[in-house]
């Protein structure tokens, strides 16, 4: 599959897909941004092989940067891998590791990398129309940490969801379908620890 797109700037957008069928799942993707400035110009490659319980990832974009991601199941229920990427033009590397739980109502996963960072996030499925989630960051140099909480409930319909942070921070976003294809979006943003609330609203079309 092919797309491609060109604005009236004369910036061109590709993106090229395809899939190989085989004993192991392959798939190929390429884009490119191609712009009048050098500095907005990119190009990114990355092959993907998807098998029975394991998946990988390979990529390659501007600097150039070297990405390479392997993830496995352990049982049916747990997986571990390992991600990282090298930055050749400012030589600089990192690694993240990963595990991840999942039972169907219940998704857990743990972040650790090289950069002296542990992120957590928990997600529950009370039911088909109630979602809770937690997220909890921590800086491993200086100890410092945040959470954040999420919720989404979806009404017949509406559906609204929003982040709690202990930084002070609430969102809640609204989306109401006045009839199919069309949505009426509201959004608010109140950070008590600056002072500073945002409210907006907006229409979704398609």
């Amino acid at each position: 599959m092919l797309l491609g797109r060109l604005d009236p700037d004369g910036r061109l957008d590709a993106q090229w897909h395809q899939e190989i069928l085989q004993p192991q799942k392959i798939i190929s993707r390429v884009q490119s941004s191609i712009s009048s400035s050098q500095e907005q110009s990119m190009t990114q490659a990355s092959l993907e092989v998807n098998g029975i319980d394991y998946a990988s990832t390979f990529k390659l974009t501007k600097g150039p940067m070297f990405g390479l991601s392997y993830f496995q199941s352990v049982t049916p229920k747990i997986a571990m891998g390992a991600e990282g990427f090298y930055h050749h033009g400012q030589g600089v590397s990192h690694v993240f590791a990963r595990g991840k739980y999942d039972n169907g109502k219940d998704i857990a996963t743990a972040t650790l990398t090289t950069m002296g960072s542990l992120s957590t996030n928990y997600v529950r499925k009370v039911n088909d129309r109630v979602t809770l989630a937690a997220e909890l960051e921590v800086a491993l140099d200086s100890y410092q940490s945040r959470m954040n909480f999420g919720y989404e409930f979806m009404l017949r319909q509406s559906k609204i969801s929003g982040v709690i942070s202990t930084e002070g921070v609430i969102q809640t976003q609204i989306t109401e379908a006045i009839m199919p294809g069309f949505a009426i979006i509201f959004n608010g943003i109140l950070d008590h620890a600056s002072d500073q609330h945002r409210f907006g609203y907006g229409v979704q079309i398609g």
